[in-house]
């Protein structure tokens, strides 16, 4: 503590602030003190102190939000898997905030976890503290979002083939003009859209960048005014695809409020099922098994942990399943046959992943 203080030019007791948050550090002075204790690897330990080399058997799961229905299925899944195999896990709930991330980092540290599951969202893919677990030899897998290191293993959808998949299904009810509503600063939207350009490519057709919205955020508000724009824009379109379900929901109420009748009128179809199926009428979407992601990223993420597994780490590509449900409809008198071979209609059961 008194060699960080002095790299950070500030008393030991001001260290002692910042490390046990007991008292009122200007943020300058906490910015200082945590950049000493990187640049000289000091991570103060936990209440509840761990003997020094004997193993924690502890693993953390890191996610910007527990709130997301997405995060909370992986969360039980590899929360199982470490339970079969003598592990307890801790959750650190980012916020999306990178300050926030590398507090928990630094608390992880104390803890002696033995590996950490990391969501690959902006907040950790794109910082240092991958990097930073990586160095003091805690091993690190990556799940879910659309970034991907090289230096761990990562888990994650197949999302430009989700979009891809989405939209030969959509040309096989013969919607030829498609619209897509999404972030756009997300890698993950990026790559559905790109997806299902090329499906539209192969049919020689496009999806016109005046049918592609951009929301001004994540959440069915932003959702909702990118609809509204769509409509104002009064350019024809039969199929509209949405970012997620959560988002499409909003959309799909957007769309009822404003005249159009969903599918009559207008297919609406997203990705993602935890809102889908509560709609009225229900989404067409294609749907990962998250459960099956997670436990695959437990358990590689342990058999290296306890040397079981020493190969070069490698990317997973989950690929989703289309789950047909009433929202969209056929152009044609005579429905095209699907040839997608994770096809569902819903009701049936769930093809292996």
């Amino acid at each position: 503590m008194r060699d960080v203080a002095r790299r950070a030019g500030v008393s030991p007791a001001t260290v002692s602030a910042v490390v046990n948050g007991n008292k009122y550090v200007s943020p300058e002075l906490v910015r200082r003190v945590r950049q000493a204790c990187g640049e000289l690897g000091y991570s103060p330990r936990s209440r509840g102190e761990i003997v020094p080399g004997r193993r924690s058997r502890c693993i953390a799961v890191i996610v910007p939000s527990i709130s997301n229905p997405a995060f909370s299925t992986l969360l039980h899944a590899i929360e199982e898997v470490a339970d079969t195999r003598g592990y307890g896990v801790f959750l650190a709930n980012t916020g999306g905030s990178a300050e926030k991330a590398r507090s928990y980092m630094e608390r992880l540290l104390g803890m002696r976890v033995e590996g950490v599951v990391a969501s690959l969202t902006w907040d950790l893919a794109e910082s240092a503290l991958i990097e930073e677990f990586l160095k003091r030899g805690i091993h690190v897998v990556g799940i879910g979002g659309a970034r991907t290191l090289a230096e761990i293993d990562c888990f994650v959808g197949d999302d430009e083939r989700a979009g891809y998949d989405l939209g030969k299904y959509l040309l096989s009810l013969g919607h030829e003009r498609c619209a897509y509503i999404g972030p756009p600063e997300s890698v993950t939207s990026r790559l559905r859209l790109n997806g299902l350009r090329k499906a539209y490519e192969s049919a020689r057709l496009e999806i016109q960048d005046d049918l592609v919205v951009q929301t001004a955020a994540y959440d069915q508000v932003g959702s909702v005014l990118a609809t509204a724009e769509l409509l104002g824009r009064a350019r024809p379109f039969s199929a509209l695809v949405v970012f997620n379900d959560l988002m499409a929901a909003s959309s799909l109420k957007q769309l009822v409020g404003q005249g159009f009748r969903v599918p009559a009128d207008v297919s609406l179809a997203t990705f993602g099922d935890g809102f889908a199926r509560f709609t009225n009428p229900e989404l067409t979407t294609m749907a990962f098994s998250h459960e099956v992601i997670a436990r695959d990223a437990a358990r590689a993420l342990l058999d290296r942990i306890e040397g079981k597994h020493a190969e070069p780490p490698s990317l997973h590509l989950a690929r989703a399943r289309i789950v047909i449900r009433d929202s969209t409809r056929t152009m044609w008198s005579r429905p095209i046959p699907l040839n997608l071979p994770h096809a569902q209609r819903d009701g049936a059961d769930d093809p292996d992943v």
